[in-house]
């Protein structure tokens, strides 16, 4: 699904894609789904689930992973404050460089 035409993802695919991210017992399919949502556009269906997922997810590779999608959406209130909180407090070591790779330079495909 990682796709940079923004057509691609229209409400009822990102609300699929949001379900299985927040859902998934499997780690590395709740890692993959916020990986491929770092496509080249944002959608806002997708801010408030990358948002619990950093916060959230008991599986660090997971946060790291919303922690670099979510380095699209820093135009947006709260997100900087949630990637700084990431790389100061975040307990995986991946998720705070992540949250700090974010920072550093935003819109990037990592």
């Amino acid at each position: 699904m990682r796709a940079d035409a923004a057509d691609c993802w229209t409400d009822s695919i990102v609300t699929e894609v949001v379900r299985i991210g927040l859902t998934s017992t499997e780690p590395n399919v709740r890692a993959d789904v916020w990986r491929n949502a770092h496509a080249a556009h944002t959608h806002p269906l997708l801010l408030q689930p990358l948002l619990h997922a950093l916060s959230s997810d008991p599986i660090g590779s997971v946060r790291a992973e919303a922690a670099e999608t979510l380095n699209l959406y820093l135009d947006q209130p709260g997100i900087r404050a949630a990637l700084e909180s990431a790389a100061a407090y975040d307990i995986d070591a991946e998720v705070r460089q992540q949250a700090e790779a974010a920072l550093a330079d935003p819109q990037n495909s990592f």
